[in-house]
């Protein structure tokens, strides 16, 4: 049924847009912060999308259609170089024509991720559900996280935010949090993320649960689809195909380290 999906330009751009729209609430975020202190900046250069924010390593992110010429390509590369910062790449597989020219211009393929996505609600019923599941605001779910991860309290996570593009799932076992996740919807795609269950209630299926959960509510909410990426041989990679996915495309992580250009 998602055969159409597989490296198909407009499809992928789907994704992409819905990838880098998430990328922006975060960054926006910061954005708003007094002050700046993270000097985001959020550019575009004709349809590539760029993030920059000073304060962290391989943070700032490149959205590349694969439309680009040689000069635009440089031209955005060159805006990273002038600020000595790295930066991660998105590069449209379907349209790999701009892969070559990164090569030459110091940028490298670090690794791959695979981006699943379900066009369809497969039905969802709560009642058999083993983890109690809740959904709350972005500070509840800060306070709870770090309990999922190691069992025990630690720093707020900074990077989760209060745009209303996001949606934040604790899960209880005997209400204790024994698993997490979130997703982020921009009106026509939802994208899932941040699934994670800890360590000593693994292999009970709260993690199917989390995603069927997600997907529901991202089809009532009215989205056309739902898209979630993973590294290779991760759990998220041998649930989601059980669930609906299909595997749409993978992702070469292209990175460039600060250095000059020329």
């Amino acid at each position: 049924m998602l055969d159409g999906w597989r490296h198909d330009l407009h499809n992928v751009r789907l994704l992409q847009d819905a990838h880098a729209d998430c990328v922006e609430a975060v960054f926006r975020e910061d954005f708003s912060l007094p002050g700046n202190l993270k000097r985001v900046e959020i550019k575009s250069f004709g349809e590539t999308r760029t993030f920059y924010r000073s304060t962290e390593p391989l943070q700032n992110r490149i959205f590349f259609t694969g439309n680009e010429t040689s000069k635009r390509i440089d031209e955005v590369l060159r805006y990273f170089v002038d600020r000595n910062a790295d930066c991660i790449m998105d590069v449209n597989p379907a349209n790999f024509q701009v892969l070559p020219h990164l090569l030459t211009r110091g940028c490298s393929v670090e690794e791959f991720r695979s981006v699943w996505v379900c066009t369809g609600d497969l039905g969802r019923d709560e009642s058999d559900f083993r983890l109690d599941c809740r959904r709350v605001d972005v500070a509840t779910f800060r306070r709870l996280s770090p309990l999922v991860e190691d069992g025990e309290a630690g720093d707020p996570v900074d990077d989760l935010q209060p745009d209303p593009g996001f949606t934040y799932y604790p899960g209880f076992d005997n209400e204790r949090p024994v698993a997490s996740a979130a997703m982020f919807f921009n009106g026509e795609s939802v994208y899932l993320q941040w699934t994670g269950t800890h360590p000593d209630y693994r292999r009970r299926g709260y993690h199917g649960e989390m995603i069927r959960l997600r997907l529901g509510d991202a089809f009532e909410m009215g989205a056309k689809r739902a898209f979630s990426v993973t590294e290779f041989d991760s759990q998220s990679s041998y649930d989601l195909p059980r669930l609906g996915f299909t595997l749409t495309y993978n992702w070469l992580l292209i990175v460039r380290e600060p250095r000059p250009l020329e």
